[in-house]
């Protein structure tokens, strides 16, 4: 009787309603860097963004919000780089003129970067952007992931440079901070990804997981499911459980990744 009524769960589990379990954006304000220097010299705050594991495929698109100190410091235009062939060349996001205004344009992986407010010249103390690849949604930003010894692999890691210029002098041992938040990242599924803020060597990365893939195999089958069972029942699993895996905000893993991992491997999601 006791196996019949759990092959019963498992069945409704698999067959409740595809969305119930959204999940919520990263929560939280990370400091993406900290300035200092002379005045009128400007300093370069890299993105960087990678696969918690070289299997898993990293996000499509992402948004976020920047802050800064205005009485310190000034936002420029952002940086990318163009690249053809073997030659690769910077260029500015928005791109701006003495005339014209500024226009947001697109990365080099084809991604289209959106803005608000969309007058850059309104970017006074924040300012929110949105990447996605409008031709193509399926299309990751990063090939970069983070392998077993916790290095970075991949040369496209970085994918968009914050870069700002000292209003003021600022000593070293009192730097401004540079600050995201609302910091959302989107699967080709159109699946909210969990995320961690690592400080890498010389690096400070967004490491993406996989919303249910709680055994970070870096793919979602039925042992995640199990997995996350066996949690919710009082048993201690055999292998360790990754709570970066938490699929709607909750801080734990529990009924809401265990219905997640069984409509993937379903195939319902």
């Amino acid at each position: 009787m006791k196996r019949i009524w759990t092959i019963c769960l498992l069945i409704s589990l698999i067959l409740l309603p595809v969305g119930v379990y959204g999940s919520l954006p990263g929560l939280g304000t990370y400091e993406l860097c900290t300035i200092s220097g002379s005045k009128g010299n400007t300093v370069s705050c890299p993105l960087t963004l990678a696969s918690a594991t070289a299997l898993l495929q990293p996000p499509t698109a992402l948004e976020f919000r920047i802050s800064w100190d205005p009485a310190k410091v000034k936002i420029r235009p952002f940086e990318d780089e163009f690249c053809w062939e073997e030659a690769c060349y910077p260029i500015q996001i928005p791109y701006c003129t003495e005339t014209g205004g500024c226009a947001w344009g697109a990365l080099n992986t084809g991604h289209t970067v959106a803005a608000a407010p969309l007058d850059f010249a309104n970017w006074f103390d924040q300012g929110t952007v949105i990447i996605v690849n409008m031709g193509d949604p399926s299309k990751t930003i990063t090939h970069a992931y983070v392998d077993k010894t916790g290095a970075l692999n991949g040369s496209d890691a970085t994918f968009l440079t914050a870069i700002f210029e000292l209003t003021d002098d600022i000593p070293a041992e009192s730097p401004v901070s540079i600050y995201l938040s609302e910091v959302v990242f989107s699967s080709a599924d159109a699946f909210t990804m969990p995320f961690t803020f690592a400080q890498l060597p010389a690096k400070r990365v967004f490491v993406t997981t996989l919303p249910g893939g709680v055994d970070n195999s870096g793919v979602i089958d039925v042992s995640d499911a199990i997995l996350t069972l066996q949690l919710a029942s009082g048993i201690n699993p055999a292998i360790p459980v990754y709570q970066e895996a938490d699929i709607n905000a909750d801080g734990k893993i529990g009924l809401a990744e265990a219905i997640y991992s069984l409509q993937k491997a379903a195939n319902l999601r």
